[in-house]
């Protein structure tokens, strides 16, 4: 994590102060650097292969519980947990693609209840 963020922030600070900053050294960022990806990034970088088909078909609403079952069926085998976590990837990309929150879309629905109850004011009669 910490790596990720001298990577990120090197154009505008000098790395060397980065590292200082946050206590790495500057040889374990660079071989960090050259390090190839691990076995469960390259897994769920394909597991978000076949994931983003079935969210664009479900209009990125379809439940996590449901998502799983369709990978089995189809021969993926993987796990439930894993799958809402990249589910949750591809829907936090898709809100920062566009700017705006996942609530932004949703209709406001008024109120029709008061919100302050008293005795005598519930239940409605």
């Amino acid at each position: 994590m910490r790596y990720r963020f001298v990577h990120a922030h090197q154009a505008e600070h000098r790395r060397t102060r980065l590292c200082q900053t946050l206590g790495v050294s500057r040889s374990g960022y660079y071989a960090w650097r050259r390090r190839p990806a691990s076995a469960r990034t390259r897994a769920n970088a394909q597991l978000l292969e076949q994931l983003q088909p079935l969210h664009r078909q479900a209009t990125a609403c379809y439940g996590a519980v449901k998502r799983w079952h369709a990978l089995l069926a189809a021969g993926v085998p993987c796990g439930r947990h894993r799958v809402a976590r990249c589910g949750a990837c591809i829907a936090s990309k898709r809100n920062a693609h566009d700017g705006s929150a996942w609530w932004s879309n949703s209709i406001s629905v008024p109120r029709l209840c008061p919100t302050a109850y008293t005795r005598s004011s519930w239940p409605p009669r």
